[in-house]
């Protein structure tokens, strides 16, 4: 299974925001093929935080284990700045397994 990555990660508000991650299995330390994998991805103020705000996850290419979060800015608009926690949940035959985590530092600005 894929090994767990923790990226730290910067969301300026009113921004589109986009990053990409190479995902690789533990066990070979190879690309780890995304096929037939389902996938999704969340932020939220701290872990036990009611309320939540979801990336888009796109693989862009399965074979070689890239995917992707992403989130538009009108959905950055609505955040708030501070600190957040997010994670990249990937399933396949019923096992979920995180394989990104970490904090998002989001920050405001000034022209908008």
């Amino acid at each position: 299974m894929a090994a767990v990555y923790v990226s730290n990660l910067s969301i300026n508000i009113g921004a589109t925001f986009d990053q990409s991650f190479t995902l690789a299995d533990a066990a070979s330390d190879s690309a780890l093929d995304l096929t037939g994998y389902a996938h999704s991805a969340a932020l939220r103020k701290h872990f036990l935080a009611t309320t939540s705000t979801p990336f888009q996850t796109t693989v862009s290419d399965p074979a070689t284990g890239v995917i992707s979060v992403s989130m538009g800015s009108t959905l950055t608009s609505t955040l708030k700045p501070g600190r957040y926690v997010y994670d990249l949940v990937i399933e396949t035959g019923g096992t979920k397994t995180r394989a990104v985590e970490g904090t998002v530092l989001v920050r405001g600005g000034v022209t908008r």
